[in-house]
């Protein structure tokens, strides 16, 4: 080998790991950013909604969390019947991005897979 190709292979392989380092990094970096007992503090706000309302949807996302947790087929009708309304307008969203499902039936078809 040349002593150019040498420098060359050695240069691509600088880019390589040089390139790699600066996204393991900036991952690194992106995901600390927000200090801990910021969101922590942000978690203790408890918003502008009354008493009561707050009371309701915490107690509907205890009870989605429950179910959802539990996976019981055999209760999975009762589930959704207690927390969805059937002929409202439905949209839940998962926790991908491309998990987003609308209506009644295809809500009841994400939870039960």
């Amino acid at each position: 080998m040349t002593r150019k190709r040498i420098l060359s292979v050695l240069a691509v392989a600088l880019l390589l790991v040089g390139g790699f380092a600066f996204g393991f990094v900036s991952c690194l970096h992106l995901k600390s950013t927000t200090s801990s007992a910021l969101r922590h503090q942000y978690l203790l706000q408890t918003g502008d909604a009354p008493a009561s309302v707050r009371a309701e949807v915490l107690a509907a996302l205890r009870a989605f969390q429950e179910g959802y947790i539990r996976r019981d087929p055999r209760e999975l009708d009762s589930f959704m019947y207690r927390l969805f309304p059937e002929n409202d307008d439905i949209l839940l969203l998962g926790t991908d991005a491309d998990e987003w499902v609308r209506g009644y039936r295809a809500v009841t078809e994400f939870i039960k897979t």
